[in-house]
């Protein structure tokens, strides 16, 4: 009788599952056929269907997938800000999510907002939302009192999927309530579970064959810039330079660039990098490098692509099937001098991937190499991680390194394996790596000393439901971790046959515990805690450092928004070999005058307690050392967006830490942006650095400047 039952239920089941089959027109179809509706409210987490009721309709050509929606509105309704490409609104939206290789497990995501913003995405496995990844998807918007209509139109030809229909793919829809903060979906997609997520999306069947289409991208670029401080312009091969693209099929694709110019970047905001043991590490912005960089897996830690200052030439290619990620990049950086000694090698990087993958195991195999004639570094990474109980991973890298230079071969390598399980709203991880002292990895920002390492570690994370009430929801967390350090021996514990496991005596041990909440309030409004207690090793010292930061961030309102800072910590000064108080406190604003123009500013004040000045006795070296006390970081920005085709962004940096002979450092940058004809661009830019070099007099802060740095710009590209 069960045996019956069972059989009855699967075919039950198996009947409501079906795939919506997609018509082919040349004109807009909306029947009930092609008709999604019936959202599903996720945020809060109660599934209610949705109140203002939201229709789309899907068809395609040979060339587009259009996607046509209609969703009810009223006074809470909105409409945003424009902003350029990828910056998103303070706003309502529609979103797509197009899912054309299930077992790949990412979607193609696409926004619709009223004002007619671009904002494009990947979304990997992780759930994260990769928006440097860029596509020429349009859409139309328009709206009255009652009703927001508009139009998504997708671009085949960017699309990675099987060559010959029919085209199973999966598609997700949101919409997003701005001010009552609700999130619908259709069908209910929660990425709280994990891969599962993709596999969950309403499916769509496309039985026309597509063009097929190379997708040829050629996108030249010149720049005209004059030196304002030296008074001289110059003109030279380095300022003309090529991307190319294409797709050699429809699940590859090939980028290439000679020549890369990042005139058009902002400069780094100011940061407080004043105490930092290691050069500080700042997140990639020039676009060759970072769309597409999750293809290959690779933790931004261990190729950190601003090792390459100035490439000459740039090649990526990446291709992706049902079970398998591939991909290669390579770059070769130019050999910089100053006053005769180089400041910059000439070296070629290069990442080789190739990750195959099923619903329970992934298999990453990488290979990382720095190289030039008297020099290599190479790294390779192979990751294992396998779903063995539902929601239980375990995870396990070995990275090994060969290098040589002057002659001097060494090698080294690092093992980690940790356990993971995400039961329910938990995320739990115990997780344990050892290193050999001569691990290198030259093309990251991954430091390592001169020792035999290995770590203990576990962290435990909660995360409440969402819910329609005053606490919307909560999270905290917990982690802990003890390591040891050894300068003699390839490990600090072996296995001998008469006394089993033996361990070495380790010269340096080092601690951490640490825990954080966060509380999401209605109307926009979140309070955030950290703690944390750690014993960490330097110079063959042992110190103990503490710290402790609360935040409160209030965006309840439309057109304004603020946060506060304040932190309290007793941290290592390294330059003093000492551990000394310090506290923070500042906060920031945001104001959006009108759709066009909006404005950001930030102030951090950085109290130590320690005295200016210090004659610091160390392996009896005597060093005069000078150290800033107390000093601030600000930041700001403003800027005038026309529509999402023209927009004007000035951004400022002040810091006024001291050193002997320097004072505050001031840094401003504005960019001018018009896109004349799809993908055919104009910019204009300015930037300039100057510096203190006496304190200021009275009230006059702006005194004793003098510019150190000032450049003008022209920039023209077109993408043919």
């Amino acid at each position: 009788m069960k045996s019956i039952v069972c059989i009855v239920s699967v075919v039950l089941l198996c009947s409501l599952i079906y795939s919506i089959e997609i018509p082919f027109s040349q004109t807009s179809v909306k029947t009930d056929a092609n008709l999604f509706e019936n959202f599903i409210r996720l945020e809060p987490e109660d599934k209610i269907p949705e109140t203002l009721k939201t229709k789309c309709w899907i068809w395609h050509d040979e060339d587009f997938l259009h996607v046509e929606f209609a969703t009810e509105i009223d006074s809470t309704f909105r409409t945003g800000s424009y902003n350029p490409k990828d910056y998103g609104a303070e706003a309502d939206f529609i979103r797509i999510q197009l899912i054309t290789i299930p077992q790949a497990y990412y979607a193609y995501a696409y926004y619709a907002y009223p004002m007619g913003n671009l904002v494009d995405a990947i979304r990997g496995t992780d759930m994260s939302f990769d928006s440097q990844w860029n596509s020429s998807y349009t859409y139309t918007t328009s709206f009255t009192d009652s009703l927001w209509t508009g139009q998504i139109n997708i671009p085949f030809k960017e699309l990675r999927f099987k060559s010959q229909p029919p085209y199973n793919w999966k598609v997700i829809f949101t919409t997003n309530h701005f001010k009552t903060e609700e999130l619908y979906t259709l069908p209910w997609c929660n990425i709280k579970d994990g891969k599962d997520y993709f596999l969950e999306a309403a499916d769509i069947t496309l039985t026309h064959k597509i063009k097929a289409s190379r997708d040829w991208k050629i996108k030249p670029y010149y720049v005209k810039s004059y030196d304002l401080v030296s008074k001289t312009q110059t003109f030279d091969p380095e300022h003309i330079g090529l991307d190319f693209s294409f797709n050699p099929g429809t699940k590859t694709k090939i980028k290439a660039t000679v020549n890369p110019d990042y005139s058009d970047i902002p400069p780094d905001d100011a940061s407080n990098n004043y105490n930092d043991r290691y050069p500080t590490m700042y997140w990639e912005s020039r676009y060759f490098f970072t769309e597409d960089i999750d293809a290959f897996g690779v933790d931004y830690g261990y190729f950190y692509t601003r090792n390459i200052v100035q490439p000459r030439f740039a090649f990526k290619f990446t291709g992706n099937n049902e079970g398998l990620n591939y991909g290669v990049l390579g770059a070769w950086d130019k050999k910089i001098t100053e006053d005769g000694d180089v400041t910059n090698r000439d070296d070629y990087y290069q990442i080789v991937s190739l990750i195959p993958s099923t619903r329970k195991v992934k298999l990453v195999n990488i290979l990382l190499s720095r190289m030039n004639k008297d020099y290599y570094n190479h790294v390779p990474i192979v990751s294992l991680k396998w779903e063995f109980l539902p929601k239980v991973n375990l995870h396990t890298t070995f990275m090994g390194s060969f290098k040589e230079q002057n002659n001097i071969f060494t090698k080294g390598m690092t093992n980690s394996v940790s356990i993971e399980a995400n039961p329910g709203n938990w995320e739990l991880e115990v997780g344990y790596n050892n290193k050999l002292k001569d691990f290198a990895v030259d093309m990251g920002q991954v430091y390592y000393e001169n020792y035999d390492s290995e770590y203990l570690s576990f962290v435990s994370t909660y995360r409440s439901e969402t819910k329609d009430a005053y606490i919307r929801s909560w999270s905290a967390s917990a982690w802990g971790g003890t390591g040891q350090k050894s300068p003699e021996g390839i490990s600090l514990w072996y296995i001998d046959n008469k006394k089993g496991i033996i361990h070495h005596n380790a010269e340096f041990e080092s601690n951490n515990l640490g825990c954080w909440g966060s509380l999401e309030l209605k109307s926009k409004q979140s309070l955030f805690g950290h703690v944390s207690l750690s014993k960490t090793e330097y110079d063959n010292e042992h110190y103990q450092q503490n710290s402790l930061m609360l935040t409160y961030s209030n965006d309840k309102w439309d057109k304004f928004g603020f946060n506060l800072r304040y932190g309290a910590s007793n941290n290592l000064v390294y330059r003093l070999y000492d551990t000394y108080g310090m506290e923070s406190a500042g906060g920031g604003f945001w104001i959006s005058f009108t759709k066009t123009l909006t404005t950001s500013f930030s102030l951090n004040n950085y109290d130590y307690y320690y005295q200016g000045f210090y004659n610091v006795v160390h392996n009896q070296d005597t060093t005069d050392v000078y150290l800033d006390n107390n000093y601030n970081i600000i930041t700001a920005s403003l800027s005038y967006n026309m529509n999402i085709k023209m927009s004007w962004r000035n951004g400022l940096s002040y810091s006024t830490y001291r050193t002997p002979n320097m004072y505050p450092d001031l840094t401003f940058y504005s960019n001018f942006e018009y896109e004349f004809k799809p993908d055919w661009f104009l910019y204009l830019g300015y930037r300039t650095g100057q510096m203190q070099t006496e304190p200021s007099s009275g009230m006059l802060i702006y005194d004793n400047f003098y510019r150190y740095s000032a450049s003008a710009y022209l920039k023209v590209s077109a993408t043919i």
